[in-house]
């Protein structure tokens, strides 16, 4: 039902301001009472229609200049974690020590995100465990093992975790340079079959109306063939690793004689916009039909991949890889300026576009590199997202090569279950109260319908771990290594933050001078649940800013509340 919400006296039109979250809730002001009325503001809020706010960051940038080869490190360990299916619950890791460690052995924390769990039953059980590698079971990386083909919606987070632990353990036992480079071939199979789901929802999106409104390579072949090659125009020179010459020379791309690299022009932009379509659809051959016509919203069959097929996926994985890596996209705008404007146009999510929060939210969530962002213009998107069909590949070679695969490595797993006694009488109570304060200077007429909402909140990885880290600071856990959670501690999760998660680590930087170095926030409001332990100042200084979001959201735009 859409209401529209009318002042009775033009002197008080913005009186809605004067409302406040003290004069809303109720008087409970236990930590529990708090988190609920989080809970309920993000739940309502992501039902409304809005655009996503603006894309901030909440971490200073010197700290993420400080911290960029963690953050790199951890972003593919993340990638190695989230291949879809279940294993998309466990998208949270921190990596906090890689560097500060009294000793050289370097620690992974992983979190998951975890759903609310209602109603409350005791207490929220946590649990630290160490995740222990399992001597054999190198042979995951043998196509002859049963679990090299598992479907992702067949094994557990719980497992893919301990798989990705015992292959990386193995993988740090090798010295022969020739061994490590055919056991990290054999890593990339692996992780490609576990995440191929994830792999064709990312090509789906290419060719489908998810994301853009036509297929954003035809876009760039339609954008430069009507135009005249200028024989004033300057080529611009692209660095290609010598290996892959033989692909550019399929496309007769070849380096200049002088040794400049292979150039970029009028002449030639075609031809790099078909080695592109080329090696896209390569990767498209090996996936069937029914996979990439698939509705997102309906359970794909299973999908029995052969070892032929992921090999193929993988070389043509690489091959991309290499074609990306001249950053061939970022010279197109200059050939012939106006293509980053048409492709940010063609995208279904970019500003300007009413999409709905949750329905934003939902992507965001799950991938974030759908989501256009506030600084980025078309070709830049467009070579971010391409980068996420190659992410799992590139992420097995950046963590095999990289010189901490010699370090030791302790990776411990922390769940929290979030549990709140949230019923519905709580959600009416806070109708009925923030009502009343609207009928002192509107009228409201049938927006005293009952909100039913389910509860879809989370709580989320990153905000678990720095929850963890807090604690941890003030009451050293024995579970734990003594350094795990120096400041700055860094945290990455896969994707970007959400607005709540970016407004903790800012509450906690600011009251408690706990610094993190988190991932930027794509700055959505989510369903979320606050973790437990948090002091009731943050947590009250984070239920007055949402407050205040919610109550101008609701006062000055046309609002969508459901009925039962």
């Amino acid at each position: 039902m859409e209401v529209n919400i009318t002042s009775r006296d033009p002197l008080h039109a913005r009186s809605w301001q004067q409302i406040t979250s003290a004069s809303v809730f109720e008087k409970g002001e236990s930590s529990e009472d708090i988190r609920r009325d989080i809970c309920l503001l993000t739940t309502m809020m992501a039902i409304h229609n809005a655009e996503p706010t603006i894309s901030t960051t909440g971490t200073d940038r010197e700290d993420i200049d400080c911290h960029t080869g963690q953050l790199q490190r951890l972003c593919h360990i993340s990638t190695l974690l989230d291949i879809g299916g279940r294993c998309n619950e466990a998208m949270g890791a921190a990596n906090i020590t890689f560097a500060q460690m009294e000793t050289e052995c370097a620690t992974l924390v992983c979190a998951y995100t975890e759903r609310l769990n209602v109603p409350r039953e005791q207490t929220e059980p946590k649990a630290y465990e160490e995740i222990v590698p399992i001597e054999g079971l190198n042979n995951l990386l043998k196509p002859a093992s049963s679990s090299f083909y598992s479907d992702v919606d067949t094994v557990h987070a719980d497992q893919h975790l301990i798989d990705v632990v015992a292959i990386m353990h193995y993988l740090r036992s090798i010295t022969d340079p020739i061994a490590l480079s055919a056991n990290t071939f054999a890593l990339s199979k692996f992780i490609t079959c576990r995440a191929r789901y994830q792999l064709a929802s990312r090509l789906r999106s290419l060719f489908g109306t998810k994301l853009w409104t036509e297929n954003p390579l035809t876009i760039v072949k339609e954008w430069f063939s009507d135009v005249e090659p200028s024989v004033h125009a300057e080529p611009r020179y692209l660095a290609v690793n010598s290996q892959a010459e033989p692909l550019f020379a399929r496309y007769d791309l070849f380096p200049s004689p002088a040794g400049r690299g292979i150039p970029l022009a009028l002449a030639n932009v075609l031809q790099w916009v078909a080695a592109l379509e080329g090696i896209i659809d390569e990767l498209r051959m090996q996936f069937p039909r029914s996979v990439l016509n698939a509705d997102a919203q309906n359970k794909l069959e299973p999908w029995p991949i052969q070892e032929r097929d992921v090999v193929k996926i993988v070389l043509a994985s690489l091959r991309l890889e290499h074609l990306l890596n001249t950053s061939f996209l970022w010279g197109l705008e200059d050939l012939k300026p106006g293509l980053a404007a048409k492709l940010r146009g063609s995208h279904l999510n970019a500003r300007g576009r009413r999409t709905s929060v949750l329905e934003a939210s939902t992507e965001v969530e799950q991938d974030a590199s759908s989501v256009i962002e506030d600084h980025e213009n078309g070709v830049q998107h467009l070579q971010r997202f391409l980068r996420s069909i190659v992410a799992w590949h590139a992420a097995c070679y950046a963590l095999t090569g990289s010189e901490s695969i010699k370090q030791p490595l302790r990776v411990f797993k922390y769940t929290s279950s979030p549990q709140l006694g949230l019923v519905e009488a709580h959600v009416q109570a806070f109708v009925n109260s923030y009502l009343q304060c609207l009928d002192q200077h509107y009228d409201v007429g049938a927006t005293r319908t009952a909100l039913e909402q389910r509860f879809r909140s989370k709580l989320h990885a990153e905000a678990s771990l720095m929850a963890l880290a807090h604690s941890t600071s003030h009451t050293p856990n024995a579970r734990l290594p003594r350094s795990v959670f120096t400041s700055p501690a860094v945290i990455h999760v896969s994707g970007k933050c959400c607005w709540c998660c970016d407004a903790l680590a800012k509450v906690l930087q600011s009251e408690i001078s706990h610094r993190f170095v988190l991932p930027e926030t794509h700055a959505t409001i989510l369903p979320w649940v606050p973790p437990s332990g948090i002091p009731v100042s943050i947590l009250k200084t984070i239920r007055n800013d949402l407050f205040d979001i919610f109550n101008m959201w609701i006062c000055t735009n046309p609002v969508i509340i459901p009925s039962s």
